[in-house]
């Protein structure tokens, strides 16, 4: 994404990415795996980011998404997902329509 000209927050895990969310309040879209270290995966952060910022754009990304996202109760069709793995143009694309709506 900083290729792409994109500023950047990155976080190790669910929780340092809510606590980035906090501190910074100009972030338009998050970029998240589903599947994440810790006990909170991908769908649950964007679950909660939303909670609190209802505006931002969520997009997916996940080499095991349909997995995934079925063990979560979630529809794959539901979500904005980037299939791992990915090139450049595609990330472009996604994260375009992403924060376009």
């Amino acid at each position: 994404l900083d290729s792409l000209g994109y500023s950047v927050v990155e976080a190790k895990n669910a929780t340092v990415a809510l606590q980035l969310l906090e501190e910074t309040s100009d972030i338009d879209a998050l970029l998240t795996d589903i599947v994440m270290p810790g006990p909170m995966n991908g769908l649950a952060l964007a679950e909660k980011t939303k909670e609190t910022y209802p505006d931002i754009k969520i997009l997916f990304m996940s080499g095991y998404a349909s997995e995934a996202v079925e063990i979560a109760g979630c529809d794959e069709k539901d979500l904005l997902l980037l299939h791992k793995p990915f090139r450049i143009q595609e990330l472009a694309s996604m994260m375009r329509i992403a924060l376009d709506g």
